[in-house]
């Protein structure tokens, strides 16, 4: 170790020099040349060098000076470390050497140092870290180094000691700054630093994708006006103060503002950055972008929410309640999921609508139920869905001209989206929900709707099918009970009256037989007119019950049959040559034969029509006449017990009876019914 004492007054100032460059941070390079330069000068030495150990073998020059810049080692000269020279014998000693004559040292170095003209050198070794690094020389080539040359070296060789390990420090700092700044900025986590004033002093690649703002726009900015949401300015202000006085922030949630003004959702762990005397210096929030999963779990449970409500309704309707009951609670479970403020189920009837079903999340401010609109000259949302038949939507009642929408705005109701109830083809009416809120209805309001609007109407088809179930059972009965009498009243009037009279006539004749031949002759003869009578009105009789041409000998005949006791001419076409179903005949004759005796009673036509047609499936007939038409299908039994009949195979009837123009009556049977 140099001491103050042992240290000229010039040397010293050469001491200062390198220290300054070193202070400054110069490169090892500029440290090494201006040491050997320094070191040269101030022993007033004709060459000085640096080496630097590569290994325990070998040393190579890394600074060197000489007098008159030229004579000396080069940079990168090579040094094996053994034999008896100044660089060597410091590798082994590990402190400062002299020698004072190279003559008799053997060894290539010393040989070359002597064509030098070296005779003297003075040599200290240079640590790192308690770590032998290398040397530093001074020589002449003439006479000795002075005395006390060897502590003078060593204080050079620790400002480069203290170069090496600045240079390293800062390397490693550097490799660390670099490693951590790949980490923040190639991080998914959001980190964004905060000075005392709440100012963005650090801004990473995630905060940067998940907001829009680069760091560039973000640095040196006020958060409170890049992205702190306005109803968080508080919550924000509270944290930075809590830590900086020291307090450890508790891990949160929340929102941060994006460029283009949307919102995202932020999981945060805040923390504060305390420095050496520690003193809070900068806030930091490290953070994992969670919208879109929020936005999931959000879907799942609306979702959730959804099927729940759809499925209470559905388990309603199955229960096959009043058409009522489903109306009411298709407009509470409506509203409450798509947080209306109020809803209703509505009844088309011509130009008018009828409110059939209500709720409402408070009093129910306008439109209760029984409330009836017109539809007339109106752009509202009843009259719109029940013009088109498709869903709709008003995102503001004030501008909307028509009744409905008038009472809408004057009860506080600012949008609406109605979907309509669609039964066979027909609409029916319509669900609706309305909200006093700004912002206006969900935009899938339209379709969530859609699934109750189709609830009402399978409750409305249920009931219309119950209803039809109903009659059809009770016309079954009714037709059942006429037949019954039809056929006591036909026996008692005729074959019956008939009978009674061939038992009296037989009577009488039995009497008549000893005494009057003749006369019992000739009752018995009008006896059996009588019974031959009464067997042809039982014929009748059994004809309708089933007609015997039918079974014996197929469709054909029977429906020309039909034909031939009508009092118009009937065209028959399209028979099959083949005998199909028993019931499916069936139905073809009955068909044909009341739809014959209508037009009989009813049409006056000038003929009429029969006409069949098959395919791989059904069979198809038409009965068409040009009569005078109004034929309904609701307004008798026989057409309509034939609808039933049809439709008991799994068939279809239709009727179409325009006034002047004719009956057309068409069913279509299946071939192999069910």
């Amino acid at each position: 170790m140099a001491t103050a004492g042992s240290i000229p007054l010039e040397g010293h100032e050469a001491l200062r020099r390198v220290a300054l460059l070193v202070a400054h941070e110069a490169a090892p390079d500029d440290v090494f040349s201006a040491v050997t330069e320094e070191v040269g000068k101030l022993l007033h030495a004709q060459t000085a060098n640096t080496y630097r150990f590569e290994s325990e073998s070998e040393a190579v020059a890394v600074g060197t000076w000489s007098e008159g810049g030229d004579g000396g080692v080069t940079i990168g000269r090579r040094l094996r470390l053994d034999g008896p020279t100044a660089v060597p014998l410091v590798h082994r000693r590990r402190k400062p050497v002299r020698i004072d004559d190279y003559t008799g040292i053997e060894g290539s170095f010393a040989a070359y140092i002597r064509e030098l003209g070296i005779r003297s050198t003075v040599a200290a070794p240079v640590f790192v870290q308690d770590d032998l690094w290398g040397a530093i020389t001074a020589s002449t080539t003439a006479g000795v180094m002075p005395e006390g040359s060897e502590q003078q070296l060593a204080g050079f060789a620790e400002l480069v000691s203290q170069s090496l390990a600045n240079h390293e420090a800062r390397r490693q700092l550097h490799d660390e700054r670099d490693f951590a700044t790949a980490v923040v900025e190639l991080s998914q986590t959001v980190i964004c630093v905060f000075d005392r004033d709440g100012r963005i002093v650090r801004f990473n690649g995630a905060a940067e994708r998940v907001t829009g703002w680069t760091a560039a726009e973000a640095v040196g900015r006020d958060a409170r006006e890049l992205i702190i949401p306005p109803e968080h300015l508080g919550l924000f202000d509270e944290i930075l103060e809590r830590a900086f006085e020291g307090h450890e922030p508790h891990p949160m949630q929340g929102w941060w503002l994006t460029r283009d003004g949307g919102r995202r959702t932020i999981e945060f762990s805040n923390r504060p950055l305390v420095d050496a005397d520690g003193d809070v210096t900068y806030f930091v929030s490290t953070g994992l972008d969670v919208t879109e999963r929020e936005q999931a779990t959000a879907e799942i449970v609306r979702l959730a929410s959804e099927q729940a409500a759809l499925r209470r309704v559905a388990t309603l309707v199955a229960r096959s309640p009043e058409p009522e009951l489903v109306f009411e609670a298709v407009a509470e479970e409506a509203g409450r999921l798509l947080g209306a403020d109020s809803s209703g189920t509505i009844r088309f009837d011509g130009d008018t609508a009828t409110t059939v079903g209500r709720w409402a999340a408070g009093e129910v401010r306008a439109f209760r139920a029984g409330a009836v609109v017109s539809l007339r000259d109106s752009e509202g949302l009843t009259a719109v869905v029940a013009r088109t038949g498709k869903p709709a939507r008003i995102d503001d009642y004030s501008q909307v001209r028509g009744e409905a929408a008038r009472g809408m705005h004057e009860a506080g109701y600012r949008s609406g989206v109605g979907a309509p109830i669609v039964v066979d083809g027909r609409t029916w009416g319509m669900v609706l929900v309305s909200s006093t809120a700004t912002e206006p209805l969900g935009l899938d309001a339209e379709r969530r709707l859609g699934g109750f609007a189709e609830l009402v109407a399978l409750a409305l088809e249920g009931a219309h099918a119950r209803g039809e179930l109903l009659e059809s059972r009770s016309r079954i009965v009714s037709a059942g009970d006429a037949e019954r009498r039809r056929l006591e009243r036909n026996l008692h009037d005729g074959a019956q009256q008939r009978l009674v009279t061939l038992s009296l006539q037989l009577k009488l004749a039995e009497r008549k037989l000893p005494d009057d031949a003749a006369t019992a002759g000739t009752l018995i003869a009008s006896a059996g007119e009588e019974l031959q009578l009464a067997l042809e009105e039982l014929r009748e009789l059994a004809r309708g019950l089933h007609p015997a041409v039918l079974s014996d000998r197929g469709l054909a005949p029977a429906l020309e049959a039909l034909a031939a006791r009508a009092p118009f001419p009937v065209e028959i076409a399209g028979v099959p040559d083949e005998r199909l179903d028993d019931r499916v005949e069936a139905a073809v004759y009955y068909l044909v034969s009341e739809s014959l005796t209508n037009a009989a009673k009813h049409a006056a036509p000038a003929a009429v029509t029969v006409t069949l047609r098959t395919d791989d499936e059904a069979l198809e007939v038409t009965v068409a006449d040009d009569g005078l038409g109004r034929a309904d299908l609701a307004a008798g039994t026989g057409i309509r017990g034939l609808a039933d009949r049809v439709e008991s195979l799994g068939g279809r009837l239709a009727v179409e009876s325009p006034p002047g123009v004719g009956t057309t009556v068409c069913a279509r049977l299946p071939l192999r019914p069910r």
